[in-house]
């Protein structure tokens, strides 16, 4: 399988990032979240245990949605909240407006490492109506990858991406 979890560690400091960054040291402040490349859907797990009020998982594997993701959701009893998408993240980012209303307040972006170009996938979701002004999108990426400052209306604060005002 290729499904690989954020790890604990990356995903703590991410949330502590948000945490901070939206005022809420105690949790994240209320809103939709979308996990992109969501595979077993931790990240967006625990976007909903910290608070956000909706999911929406993007994963291309149908294998992994109805033998993973769906149990896990079902079992968690997250699944009235959540919003699966069995989708290529490319084709979800270009037909975005047809599946989901308006921008996402946070974003977290967990593709297959060296099975993307960073480039043109952080350029297709800047371009994309899923974000918003004040949408907060979280990044992973080997230290090795050449992630840019800014990447079309987004730019790095704090070690994630936001939409440039």
């Amino acid at each position: 399988m290729d499904v690989h979890p954020m790890m604990e560690v990356v995903k703590g400091a991410a949330f502590d990032i948000l945490q901070a960054a939206g005022g809420c040291p105690a949790s994240l402040r209320p809103g939709r979240w979308l996990d992109l490349y969501s595979g077993t859907g931790s990240v967006g797990f625990e976007a909903l245990s910290w608070g956000c009020s909706e999911v929406h998982f993007v994963e291309m594997d149908p294998w992994v949605v109805s033998v993973v993701l769906r149990p896990n959701l079902e079992w968690t009893s997250f699944l009235d909240v959540s919003v699966i998408h069995t989708a290529r993240v490319e084709r979800f980012l270009q037909q975005a407006e047809r599946f989901v209303d308006g921008p996402f307040d946070y974003i977290s972006v967990t593709p297959p490492y060296t099975e993307v170009d960073y480039g043109v996938l952080m350029d297709q979701v800047s371009k994309s109506s899923i974000v918003g002004e004040d949408t907060f999108i979280v990044v992973e990426y080997l230290l090795r990858t050449d992630m840019l400052d800014s990447c079309g209306c987004l730019i790095k604060l704090n070690g994630t991406m936001q939409k440039r005002k």
